[in-house]
């Protein structure tokens, strides 16, 4: 299949152009930021930000005083065998350090120290809008004990891109590795 998509800025046309055994083509007017995904049968699926799926979450970047970084490898869902950081989803009242120690200590039986907040990440998923909110944390009490999480590393500088981080954790590993010594 082949596949064109033509964007402009805000109130100016966008043309989408999908071909597989006939041309397809739409002009659309560009209104807000749109996510275009390929349906994988010749159409694209067009949605708007706003129309999709909200996710906020909170995520742990835990570092240890030997400089490393502690990175979680999903055993559930559609992004199973996916490497992340630690973390989840916050509840009604919750603050994102109040979720994120609950979440630390729910999946990891650990105690944590929130110190600060490092970057909050916006990414686009084909079924949703992730907001994550990345900490920088250290461990208070605990072992790590993986209690949802297939496998988990402790992983250096040079060893980050070692694992097949999800694309929402991914965005701030360059990030992490000027922080890291």
């Amino acid at each position: 299949m082949d596949k064109r998509l033509i964007f402009g800025q805000i109130g100016e046309t966008s043309q989408i152009i999908v071909h597989k055994n006939k041309k397809y083509s739409k002009y659309l007017k560009i209104s807000s930021i749109d996510c275009i995904f390929a349906t994988g049968n010749g159409f694209c699926d067009i949605k708007h930000i706003h129309d999709m799926k909200q996710i906020e979450v909170v995520a742990a970047i835990i570092h240890d005083d030997q400089g490393r970084i502690f990175a979680t490898q999903r055993g559930y869902g559609d992004m199973k065998d996916g490497w992340e950081f630690p973390g989840g989803k916050m509840e009604p009242g919750e603050s994102p350090e109040e979720a994120l120690k609950r979440e630390i200590w729910e999946e990891l039986e650990t105690r944590i120290v929130v110190e600060r907040l490092e970057q909050t990440v916006e990414w686009d998923y084909p079924k949703f809008h992730l907001t994550m909110h990345c900490f920088w944390c250290s461990i208070e009490s605990g072992g790590l004990t993986l209690k949802e999480h297939e496998a988990a590393k402790w992983l250096n500088k040079e060893q980050l891109n070692s694992v097949d981080w999800l694309p929402a954790d991914m965005t701030i590993i360059e990030q992490i590795k000027t922080i890291m010594v």
